[in-house]
């Protein structure tokens, strides 16, 4: 039935890139992507570690273990791999990999050639990048095998009707570094017998180590100097639609939005719902004092660094059955963080809620009800922020417990090139 999946799954995909550009990104990019491995795997003859992520946010959470790798062990290449076009397309340049491809997709045929010309000393797949022929051509290899930042929850496929299948890949791995205890209490329950560590989360690492950059944005300055700002991040069109009615009911609020999607067709129905709004990169010439009140961010890599300058930040997804985005980026900053109600995903959101320093809205009217209180409160607002800061600087370590563990292992350290 998987097999089956996945080829009903490549031909609905060849089917749909016909019209659609991220299908047809997924099909283009795995073209002869056996021979360009080989080529550059020829060309690169050092060890490899392998990273693979399923898209952007994954990427996100692996990449602090990417960077401590390269800088503990130069010796090696890192291989880094994307299932999602959303992922690779980013980051097809990531300067801290040395080769960057898409993973072809999980057959018995294809997974054992990628790991015969690959081979890769380490693996290690982030959260719940699971897959079943890469995992077996893995274990076959003998090559040790880390699943990183996993988080594991009753309701999840690995422990519904069709859970024993899903479970024999998570025994395919040598160690599971687990973000919480509720996880590993998930896994003992449904028997799983693979050595886990409650490890933490590594995004609360990269957002550390983000928020710590020096970074300036003299237009977003001068645009939130004196003035109370909501930033709000990767919204999709039912965040939107609350944060212009949030406009409308607080005019001292101005609003910097960062949309998920900054394609031209979502870009100009951005501008057409926001009045008095402006892109970042036209504002010189189109910026209108005492007139624009809401800034749109249209291009990708600065919206966690952005963060910083808000009064309070607005995160979305909260609409989507996908879940919230990234809260962390914007809690790091000690910035109390609303979102919408749909975060069962995200562990830190209902940890924030409890603490006071997140919020889930699911109307406008509470929306607006909380923006006030946020923005004409200060000492609450202070005392939430700083509650949020916390949060996110108490859980930080990860990286440095996996990094223990490789050492320890000697996963590494015996296929050192001298």
């Amino acid at each position: 039935m998987y097999n089956l999946f996945l080829v009903f799954y490549r031909l609905g995909i060849q089917l749909v890139a016909v019209w659609n550009p991220k299908a047809r990104l997924w099909v283009e990019g795995r073209k002869s992507i056996f021979d360009r491995l080989q080529a550059a795997c020829t060309q690169d003859t050092r060890p490899t570690v392998w990273f693979h992520c399923a898209s952007l946010g994954e990427f996100e959470q692996g990449r602090p273990l990417i960077e401590a790798i390269r800088l503990n062990y130069p010796q090696y290449k890192i291989l880094l791999t994307f299932f999602s076009p959303s992922g690779f397309e980013v980051q097809k340049n990531y300067p801290g990999a040395d080769l960057v491809f898409y993973l072809p997709l999980d057959h018995r045929q294809s997974s054992h050639a990628f790991v015969k010309i690959a081979k890769p000393s380490l693996a290690i797949f982030v959260k719940y990048e699971s897959w079943y022929h890469y995992l077996k051509a893995l274990k076959e290899s003998a090559v040790p095998t880390l699943l990183v930042s996993a988080i594991f929850r009753p309701t999840q496929h690995f422990f519904g009707p069709f859970g024993t299948f899903f479970r024999s890949m998570l025994e395919q791995y040598s160690q599971i570094f687990l973000q919480d205890s509720h996880s590993a209490t998930t896994l003992t329950k449904a028997g799983i017998r693979i050595p886990t560590q409650v490890a933490g989360d590594t995004r609360f690492d990269r957002v550390t180590r983000v928020a710590a950059q020096y970074f300036e944005h003299q237009t977003i300055e001068k645009f939130s100097a004196g003035q109370d700002l909501l930033v709000a991040g990767s919204t999709w069109p039912e965040d939107e639609a609350l944060l212009n009615i949030l406009l409308d009911k607080i005019p001292s609020l101005n609003l910097v939005i960062a949309p998920h999607n900054i394609d031209e067709h979502h870009l100009k129905k951005t501008e057409r719902s926001f009045a008095n709004s402006v892109r970042l990169s036209e504002w010189e010439e189109k910026f209108r004092p005492n007139e624009t009140r809401v800034m749109i961010i249209d291009q990708i890599g600065i919206l966690s660094m952005i963060y910083r300058y808000s009064t309070f930040c607005y995160v979305g997804g909260g609409f989507n059955r996908a879940g919230i985005h990234n809260i962390l980026e914007a809690a790091v900053y000690g910035r109390a963080v609303v979102f919408g109600p749909s975060h069962e995903q995200a562990a830190e959101a209902s940890a924030l809620i409890e603490l006071g320093a997140g919020f889930s809205v699911a109307s406008a009217d509470k929306l607006v009800e909380l923006a006030k209180k946020m923005t004409k409160d200060p000492a609450w607002s202070i005392k939430n922020n700083q509650l949020a800061e916390n949060f996110v600087r108490e859980r930080t370590g990860a990286t440095m417990r996996i990094m223990d563990f490789i050492a320890e292992k000697d996963i590494l350290v015996k296929n050192k090139v001298l």
